[in-house]
């Protein structure tokens, strides 16, 4: 009888613990899935994206830069743009205002203070194409061929 009992009780443990590792590796595994909530169009070439606060920032190739306000992320609306001389290739935002990487125009400054209405307030004509930029303290430009510039603003 006590044989009977102790294959029971093994079975039983072998039973629980394949239920648990089910129910964890579905965690995991569901952990890992991804899917779509939302969605904006914009008119040009999406490039290069930068969020602050309720916006998202869009480098839009030649249609310049887009602001998208994603409060709903379900239902992105556009409330405001800046069409930039060249081809918005890259962008960061620090404070109030964008930075976009240009391609020939090199750097602009955008202030997005009021994001429906932004405009430019500097800008550095690099030598090559402004490809890329991060901003910490100064502009790090990545600015193809001719490679890293960086700008200070004054």
């Amino acid at each position: 009888m006590n044989i009977i009992f102790n294959q029971e009780e093994k079975l039983l443990k072998k039973i629980i613990i394949i239920f648990i590792l089910t129910i964890f590796s579905l965690i995991w595994a569901d952990s890992l899935n991804c899917r779509q909530i939302g969605y904006y169009d914009t008119p040009g070439s999406a490039q290069d994206v930068a969020v602050s606060g309720n916006y998202a920032y869009v480098a839009d190739w030649e249609a310049g830069l887009r602001i998208i306000d994603i409060s709903n992320p379900r239902s992105p609306v556009e409330v405001g743009y800046y069409d930039t001389p060249g081809a918005a290739y890259g962008v960061a935002v620090s404070g109030n205002y964008a930075y976009v990487a240009d391609a020939g125009a090199g750097l602009r400054i955008i202030d997005i203070s009021n994001p429906r209405s932004p405009n430019e307030v500097g800008y550095y004509d690099t030598p090559e194409w402004a490809l890329g930029v991060a901003v910490s303290n100064y502009a790090y430009v990545a600015d193809a061929t001719s490679g890293l510039r960086i700008i200070q603003f004054y």
